[in-house]
């Protein structure tokens, strides 16, 4: 980090006299805060692999959900089949009657 600082107007003036280069604000190098190595590549790390864990997770809902789904579908079949059954039975039932009421005729 660089850090500039004005001059004295005492030192300014005893520069000027002596060196004209001097003039204006001076140059300081401040070494900036050390940074704990350990803690930021634990950070990076945590970062890294968060979109992997992210993925894991995604597969592991679309694989539940289509599990569930092929779940609901057999049974939506089963009720499906079992009403069809159902119908095609009471269909038949009233076709009997119908030609019993008619042979009484």
């Amino acid at each position: 980090m660089v850090v500039y600082t004005a001059q004295d107007e005492e030192n300014n003036t005893a520069d000027k006299e002596n060196d004209f280069t001097q003039a204006g604000p001076q140059r300081i190098i401040v070494p900036g805060p050390q940074a704990d190595t350990a803690k930021e590549l634990k950070s990076m790390k945590d970062i890294l692999s968060s979109p992997g864990l992210q993925v894991e997770r995604i597969k592991d809902d679309t694989f539940m959900e289509k599990h569930t789904t092929l779940q609901f579908r057999r049974q939506l079949d089963n009720n499906i089949d079992g009403q069809e059954t159902s119908l095609v039975c009471h269909f038949a039932d009233s076709q009997q009657q119908i030609v019993d009421e008619i042979s009484l005729l």
